[in-house]
Order: C-alpha cells, then structure tokens, then sequence
C-alpha cells in the first residue's frame, strides 16, 4: 500500500541529514546537526546536550537554497551515548517545536511534503 503524503502521520520524521547551529536559551550559537526533521520535532546529534525542559533553538539553510530556517522548542528527550556505531543515534536531543510562526510553520511542511514517501522495509529484513 502506498501512503500519499497527505496521509502521513503529522509526527512522522524523516532522515534529513544538514548542519546546523544550535543554542540553548539565549546562549551562544554551537556547530550541530539535524539528523532527522518533521512537523512537529527534530533530533539534533551535538557535543553539549542540554537538560530535557531547556529551551533550545536550531537554525539551518534549506536544500537547494540559502535561506535560514530557524526552529525552536523544548528538549523533548536526551540521547547521551551513542549505543551502537552504525545501528543508533549519536549523542544528541529531540526538540519539540513550540511557538513557531505561521510562515516558519509553512516553510516548514513545505520541506517535510517534499521528503519521498518511504515504504515499510519488507519481512524478510531487507
């Protein structure tokens, strides 16, 4: 079954690999990057994690353009150590995104509506 993009859950992230700068509160801006991206959160693989509640803000330039995208929210959740070197996340946090404006919110399904529609990997695991 193919799922349209308009019937995918609106927390569903995709891959979305691209450097970034991110800062926690109104601190200065650090080199990270946004390894995946949706609607509604990110995850952000960087060298200093903050506190889950802290507020954070991540900025990045969209594909194939040099505008600047900045999101924001609360640390939803905190990944410290990387389990596996290939099979899980590096150390970084999920973002919750809160208070984002309407045109930023636009923007920003605009770039999540033009990530391909993934399908489920098949039962023989590959």
């Amino acid at each position: 079954m193919t799922l349209e993009r308009r019937a995918l859950p609106s927390a569903a992230r995709f891959a979305f690999v691209r450097r970034c700068a991110a800062r926690v509160g109104a601190g200065e801006w650090h080199e990270a990057m946004v390894l995946n991206l949706g609607s509604t959160g990110a995850y952000i693989a960087a060298a200093a994690i903050p506190a889950p509640g802290e507020l954070v803000a991540f900025r990045f330039c969209l594909p194939g353009s040099t505008r600047e995208i900045e999101l924001g929210g609360p640390v939803a959740w905190v990944n410290r150590t990387q389990r596996h070197p290939i099979h899980s996340l590096p150390p970084g946090f999920g973002v919750s995104f809160r208070g984002l404006s309407e045109d930023v919110r636009l923007t920003l399904a605009d770039v999540v509506a033009s990530f391909p529609v993934q399908s489920a990997p098949t039962s023989s695991g590959r």
